[in-house]
């Protein structure tokens, strides 16, 4: 991922919103409100709690 992509993402987290959920493949991933079984984006990268 870009820096770009990177920042925005990392915007999008703090925002409340997740990339992708647990069981996806990655073009099935999308920005989306978290939800329980969603993987949460960290500076380390995609870290699901």
């Amino acid at each position: 991922m870009s820096s770009a992509g990177s920042k925005i993402g990392l915007r999008l987290a703090q925002a409340g919103y997740c990339w992708g959920r647990k069981g996806q493949t990655e073009e099935q991933k999308e920005w989306h409100a978290c939800k329980p079984n969603s993987i949460y984006e960290d500076n380390i990268g995609a870290v699901a709690r």
